[in-house]
């Protein structure tokens, strides 16, 4: 099954991705989210709406997604969320924030693997993008989207627990190829979301989680285009549902 949030977190890491946490209100989120996993969709939210006039004219958008379904569950400017905490390194920041997406990328996925199976996802896909598992030997292979997903966050999370990669004691370096690994680790993420929106939004809806993968998105396109983390065809598949919600926030902000 998908992996849960509790991988073990060494005091330095918990620090500081406490702090971001409790910075951009993902804490919240998270607890918000843990309880609407566990009780369907029973509790009633508080949404960032809008009243704008969207056009969705021209957009290339997952099936499922209409006007109506762009809330989010933050307010504020997003993209001021992805400013490094004074005192954090970057490659810190990018360690921290890594942890927070990775796990609520888990939580959204897991409510609805009872509807991602073989039979229903037999290649892991986003509309008419297909998706290649790459394994050590640098082979291409497809797989069923709950398989490659699942090999997706077991890399993420041995990739977290590697502390030659990720380091936890005071005086240990970053690895060379931390970046390298981010980068990756963040396109297996990006992969498993653009999944979930284009064969799996109606069921989030449902279940009145599409707010929380769309607070997702949104920080996680302004944090990886801040940070560099994804090349733009990486984005194709999502490229008009991020600007569109971009567009949102900086119209509920002023920007």
């Amino acid at each position: 099954p998908f992996f849960f949030l509790m991988i073990r977190r060494p005091p330095r890491f918990f620090f500081f991705m406490l702090r971001s946490l409790l910075r951009s209100t993902l804490a919240e989120q998270l607890s918000s989210l843990s309880i609407m996993v566990a009780n369907a969709s029973t509790t009633k939210l508080h949404l960032n709406d809008t009243s704008m006039e969207i056009d969705l004219e021209g957009k290339v958008l997952p099936p499922c997604v209409d006007e109506n379904s762009l809330v989010r569950t933050i307010e504020g400017d997003m993209n001021d969320l992805c400013l490094i905490f004074p005192g954090t390194s970057v490659n810190e920041w990018l360690a921290t924030n890594t942890i927070g997406f990775f796990t609520l990328v888990d939580l959204i996925a897991a409510a609805i693997m009872e509807y991602c199976t073989i039979e229903m996802c037999p290649v892991m896909t986003a509309g008419d993008t297909q998706y290649f598992w790459v394994d050590e030997k640098n082979k291409k292979q497809k797989l069923p989207a709950p398989n490659h997903i699942n090999l997706a966050m077991s890399y993420i999370q041995t990739q977290l627990q590697d502390r030659n990669i990720f380091p936890t004691k005071f005086g240990h370096d970053f690895s060379p190829d931390f970046i390298l690994v981010v980068k990756r680790m963040y396109r297996h993420l990006l992969q498993i979301i653009a999944h979930l929106y284009y064969h799996h939004f109606q069921i989030l809806k449902e279940l009145s989680l599409h707010c929380y993968l769309n607070s997702l998105m949104l920080h996680f396109a302004y944090f990886t285009k801040n940070f560099d983390l994804l090349e733009i065809q990486d984005l194709e598949p999502l490229k008009d549902l991020i600007q569109l919600l971009i567009t949102i926030d900086k119209n509920d902000t002023g920007g």
